[in-house]
């Protein structure tokens, strides 16, 4: 099982929905490997996008308490992420993580 964040942050730390499907298909190959794709609420349209352009072989995970977060983590291998509270309890939880991390510009 491999567990996948694309939201998290503002728009221009994240890793464009496109590079993720990209992803998600290349992990796919392997028939073995089983998809959830993490989000909140607020992140239901860009999961379900994605879990969509898969033809079902991602399942959508949205606006699940932490607990139950952390409790689908455990099941996961690995967690593909930008910088979010989801990567960082998947590390908390000894889950390797790939951190994707985008630069802003301060204006300060």
């Amino acid at each position: 099982m491999v567990a996948l964040h694309p939201g998290g942050g503002g728009l221009a730390k994240r890793w464009s929905e496109d590079k993720y499907i990209a992803l998600c298909k290349r992990l796919t190959e392997d028939g073995n490997v089983k998809l959830l794709v993490f989000g909140s609420r607020s992140e239901e349209q860009l999961v379900c996008s994605i879990t969509r352009a898969l033809e079902n072989r991602a399942a959508s995970v949205c606006g699940e308490s932490i607990e139950r977060v952390a409790a689908l983590l455990k099941k996961s291998s690995l967690l593909v992420g930008n910088d979010s509270a989801v990567a960082h309890i998947a590390s908390a939880l000894d889950i390797p993580v790939v951190a994707i991390w985008g630069y802003t510009i301060s204006t300060a």
